[in-house]
């Protein structure tokens, strides 16, 4: 009795935090559909005669809007492209050749992203205007990529690296991934997270943990579904040993 109490209490909860986090999404939305003195009225006014006069006057009263659509759809997609297609090759080449001072490469780069954006909008504005770069979409797609490159670049290249380990005594390892042909990624990551607490569960020693936890999350990658490839725990335990790696061994980066 007091289970079922605590569980739709605590979906309650969930339900509640979600609409509050919800409001104001909710409130833009409905917010397209008042008219500009229900939206200017104080106090806010929840019950109101819904109006679709802002869409049409969108489509037919702002002869440039799908012009402008067109531009931001541009300019996100090559931005994207650009931006994912160069972190990820330098991702791997950081990974793969760990070329000297990688550490303090990582660290210069994201660093560019404690500057912000409108500091330098000037100065690249008189760039790009002594260029005769004005009102086009290459300029524009490689300004945005180059605030997202440094970081993604950081992101993308722990993706080769593999799984990260540290302790508070100092250990650092790392751990790489299996070569597996990836079917399906759903519940990768949660395989992942079970199979370092069975591990631990079994007084398994962090090595052989993470190993198991990689062992887990790349067995459901072979298949659909989020259970995919996992049989049991000495199947999986099995797998870790006799699986190939990326690598040829673990990566211990030692006490700092």
């Amino acid at each position: 009795m007091h289970d079922g109490i605590r569980t739709k209490l605590y979906h309650a909860l969930l339900w509640a935090v979600s609409l509050i986090f919800f409001a104001p999404v909710g409130w833009i939305i409905l917010s397209a559909f008042k008219t500009r003195d229900d939206i200017l009225a104080t106090p806010p006014k929840l019950v109101f005669s819904p109006t679709l006069d802002n869409f049409r006057e969108l489509f037919t009263g702002n002869a440039s809007f799908l012009r402008q659509l067109l531009n931001s759809v541009v300019m996100s997609f090559s931005s994207v492209v650009i931006a994912v297609l160069v972190s990820f090759l330098a991702a791997y080449c950081f990974s793969r050749f760990k070329p000297r001072g990688t550490d303090f490469l990582m660290f210069i780069l994201l660093s560019i992203r404690m500057l912000p954006g409108p500091a330098v909008i000037l100065p690249l504005y008189v760039m790009f205007a002594d260029v005769g770069w004005q009102d086009r979409h290459v300029p524009l797609a490689l300004f945005h990529a180059m605030f997202s490159i440094p970081f993604s670049v950081c992101i993308l290249k722990d993706f080769p690296d593999g799984a990260f380990y540290a302790h508070a005594d100092g250990t650092r390892l790392r751990m790489p991934a299996f070569d597996i042909e990836v079917v399906d990624t759903t519940g990768c990551g949660d395989a992942f997270d079970a199979g370092f607490i069975g591990a631990l569960h079994h007084g398994m020693n962090p090595v052989d943990g993470i190993r198991l936890a990689q062992a887990s999350g790349a067995l459901v990658a072979t298949g659909l579904g989020s259970d995919a490839g996992i049989v049991s725990f000495e199947d999986t335990l099995e797998a870790s040993r006799n699986g190939k790696q990326l690598a040829r061994e673990v990566a211990d980066l030692g006490s700092r």
